[in-house]
């Protein structure tokens, strides 16, 4: 018993601080929405309309590059 806990103590400290070891952060552009608001303009007219989030493409979820990340998907490989 004593040494789960040391072994997830030690995961603990291992995990990304940004993502939590989930390997996604929260899309900054469409506040984790999928949604952007776009405003537009024609001559003087000026109009806005809700799309997809071009940064993550609708998910609300961009992907972690924090080097722990990457470490931890490449040593994982075969």
């Amino acid at each position: 018993m004593l040494v789960e806990v040391r072994n997830v103590r030690q995961q603990e400290k291992k995990r990304c601080t940004y993502c939590h070891g989930t390997g996604y952060l929260p899309c900054a552009r469409c506040s984790a929405s999928g949604m952007s608001l776009i405003t537009k303009q024609f001559s003087i007219s000026r109009w806005s309309t809700n799309e997809r989030c071009q940064n993550c493409s609708g998910a609300g979820k961009v992907c972690c590059f924090s080097p722990i990340i990457w470490f931890t998907l490449v040593s994982l490989m075969p």
